[in-house]
């Protein structure tokens, strides 16, 4: 049936960190119908999922290399915690 096809493997890093990024949504959703007030864990929250999103759907619209990729995401989170830091 299949026969000349080349499977691509799965990766299963990529489906673990949709799968959290999904937790997080519906995790800022009950968080949001239960508080009154802003908390920071919300704000936390609702600064990345979805910006996180859009870059997993990214890597994957084009042949990315996605060891590249995985140097970028390093670099920008060592950017972020510097960022904090000062």
């Amino acid at each position: 049936m299949n026969r000349g096809v080349k499977l691509k493997s799965r990766d299963y890093q990529i489906d673990n960190i949709k799968g959290l990024l999904i937790i997080l949504v519906v995790f800022g959703h009950m968080l949001l119908a239960s508080s009154k007030e802003n908390n920071w864990l919300l704000t936390l929250i609702y600064s990345f999922h979805m910006p996180a999103f859009i870059f997993l759907n990214g890597v994957f619209s084009k042949n990315v290399n996605l060891r590249k990729v995985l140097v970028l995401v390093s670099n920008l989170r060592q950017l972020f915690v510097e960022t904090e830091i000062n």
